[in-house]
């Protein structure tokens, strides 16, 4: 009898320990689900986190094109004011040089239009006396 009692209790203990064995079994593939869902959640959040680095660095990107664009053409702007600058004192310059050599040339033809009137004047003159003569003569 005591070896039956022996036997039974043996018996319980292994069941007992196939139930904590279970149980361990159990917590441990719940323990690994729950890593699992846990791993995935830290790859989604990795990913999460990857595309907004990247969304920012393209944005980074785009804007620092910009900003180079911005600048050439503000250069372009600058050089074409400079050029227009230059084009407009190449063009009163020659506008004074235009302006002084039309002066010029009224000072001369009044110069000559004088002459032409002093000219004419002493031809008159002269009409009038040869005019004066022939009357005399006649």
């Amino acid at each position: 009898e005591a070896a039956e009692a022996a036997a039974e209790a043996a018996r319980r203990d292994r069941e007992v320990l196939v139930q904590c064995a279970k149980q361990l079994t159990a917590q441990v593939a719940a323990a690994r689900g729950d890593a699992e869902a846990a791993a995935a959640q830290l790859a989604g959040a990795r990913a999460e986190i990857c595309g907004r680095v990247a969304a920012a660095e393209a944005r980074a990107a785009e804007a620092e094109l910009g900003r180079r664009a911005a600048e050439g053409y503000a250069s372009d702007v600058e050089a074409r004011l400079c050029n227009g600058t230059k084009a407009e004192e190449v063009a009163t310059s020659d506008m004074r040089a235009r302006l002084a050599r039309g002066a010029a040339r009224e000072a001369e033809l009044e110069g000559e239009a004088e002459a032409a009137r002093a000219e004419a004047s002493g031809t008159r003159a002269a009409l009038v006396e040869a005019r004066a003569e022939l009357r005399a003569a006649r």
